[in-house]
């Protein structure tokens, strides 16, 4: 067996440790996560893959995309889509004029359109091996209900919107001298387009001023929503790798 394979067969295990997840991001605890990753045969090579000291490197874009699916499909039995957005208040001025906006109740949906953005990666050079995974959500949409009090006028219904292109950066490294995984690099690299709409109540002449105070707004807490959902679980399932390899193989030396 080699060490690719005893990495994932050790994520799988790692599962059953975990007592406590946040429910924000993905419920490892169920020995069920190991559903989630496809057979490691279907990658070209994967047995030569070691057998040198040499760096190399493998394309893993077939297998990403199997395995991005049934991410997908996990988050949805596990009912993570849509996660909750924070109610939000901001006060705006307009000429002589300001006012006050209010979002409430808002969700962000389409958690489980996950998909890669360019190639994932295995690179090998000893004793190190990197884990590159580019990924973006192919399409996410979001609501509130807003309330705005301007010019004595109060407006209220429904806030939608669309996010197209947001792109993630995630490393990961496992050092084969101990056999133990970090994160080595989480990045948002773009949000990508968002576009609002205001439905209910509001004059078109009008429209061009909210929309203004609703995106700066908005942007910032989608960014936070979706970090607080991907990054803890990538930490969580790292985490959970290296609690079963401590108890499998005892602490790594210092």
């Amino acid at each position: 067996m080699t060490l690719t394979k005893l990495f994932f067969l050790s994520l799988f295990l790692a599962s059953t440790f975990a007592t406590e997840i946040q429910p924000k991001y993905l419920n490892l605890t169920s020995i069920d996560i190991a559903k989630l990753f496809p057979p490691l045969s279907n990658i070209d090579n994967i047995e030569d893959f070691f057998q040198l000291k040499k760096a190399q490197v493998a394309i893993l874009n077939e297998y990403a995309k199997v395995l991005f699916a049934q991410i997908n499909k996990y988050i949805t039995d596990q009912g993570i889509d849509p996660l909750k957005m924070q109610d939000l208040i901001e006060s705006f001025q307009w000429t002589i004029f300001s006012g006050e906006m209010s979002l409430k109740n808002g969700f962000l949906a389409g958690i489980n359109t996950i998909t890669g953005s360019g190639d994932v990666t295995f690179s090998y050079t000893y004793p190190v091996l990197k884990l590159h995974l580019p990924l973006s959500f192919n399409l996410l949409q979001l609501q509130y209900d807003y309330k705005i009090v301007f010019m004595n006028i109060g407006p209220s219904g429904k806030l939608k919107g669309t996010v197209k292109g947001c792109k993630y950066t995630i490393d990961i490294d496992l050092d084969l001298t101990t056999v133990r995984a970090k994160l080595t690099n989480f990045k948002l690299n773009t949000l990508g387009n968002l576009k609002l709409k205001f439905e209910g109540g509001i004059v078109e002449w009008i429209v061009n001023i909210f929309l203004s105070v609703a995106i700066p707004l908005v942007t910032p807490i989608i960014a936070l929503v979706l970090d607080g959902f991907l990054e803890p679980s990538v930490v969580n399932l790292i985490q959970l790798f290296n609690n079963f390899m401590d108890q499998t193989l005892g602490p790594p030396l210092p």
